[in-house]
């Protein structure tokens, strides 16, 4: 990876997922010298997007990596979800992302050498992707939301709607296979509605503790749910309840 842009990227983004890298780890896995690395690094410390520490690098966030209240980013289930994802997207598509800790952890799991338009009203998934060259993004501004780190209300609902998007990276509160996705608040579960409505396809990330559970707003019916993706094996009774429903697992 001889360009300085691709490896500054690919350096952030291990940095979204793993917290901390070291030279000789990020030097094997871009296919240079760790003298490299190290200028890389600097360079990256001057424009205040990292923190050097022995041996390596730490993650610098704009945003605060947890959520209030929320559990935190990297958790090794979200990581399978992210991994497990990386399956489905292709060079040229558009997609919206949600906002939300797996969401997330899907964007900073992408391959870097895949080349998307990506929409979100999350801060940290448009964070992720500043140095990103192969990655065109579009953020949706409106109300701030703090506790959830995106922007929200009607605002933003009317700029989802005017587009039409390939695929929809879904976040759950909950996911229950008679009631769908739901949300406790109002303005959200708005917003993740609009965001189905204009993709071809509603990708569902969660981990295995949303399932099962109901809240007080409805997003989308089950079977507006084209791809659920868990950490959960595709034989797991709790999958094959949605199989059932004609939604593909993996």
């Amino acid at each position: 990876m001889n360009n300085k842009v691709q490896r500054h990227s690919f350096i952030l983004r291990e940095l979204r997922k793993k917290q901390e890298v070291g030279y000789t780890a990020l030097s094997a896995l871009i296919g240079v010298s760790e003298d490299t690395i190290r200028r890389d690094i600097t360079e990256l410390v001057d424009k205040g997007l990292l923190t050097k520490v022995k041996g390596g690098a730490s993650v610098k966030t704009v945003l605060p990596i947890s959520y209030q209240g929320r559990e935190r980013y990297g958790t090794p289930q979200k990581e399978i979800v992210g991994d497990k994802t990386r399956t489905i997207f292709r060079s040229g598509m558009t997609v919206v992302f949600d906002g939300g800790t797996t969401p997330f952890m899907v964007a900073a799991s992408l391959p870097h050498d895949v080349r998307l338009t990506v929409i979100t009203h999350s801060f940290p998934v448009a964070n992720l992707f500043l140095q990103a060259e192969s990655v065109k993004t579009i953020f949706i501004g409106g109300t701030i939301s703090t506790n959830s780190q995106i922007t929200t209300g009607i605002k933003v609902y009317e700029e989802y709607a005017r587009l039409h998007v390939d695929i929809c990276v879904l976040g759950a509160h909950s996911l229950h296979v008679e009631d769908g996705v739901s949300d406790p608040i109002a303005e959200e579960a708005m917003v993740k509605n609009m965001m189905c409505q204009v993709a071809d396809k509603t990708v569902v990330v969660a981990t295995s503790d949303k399932l099962g559970r109901r809240s007080t707003h409805r997003v989308c019916e089950t079977t507006e749910i084209d791809t659920l993706v868990t950490e959960l094996s595709t034989d797991h009774p709790l999958m094959q309840s949605f199989v059932n429903k004609g939604v593909t697992v993996i």
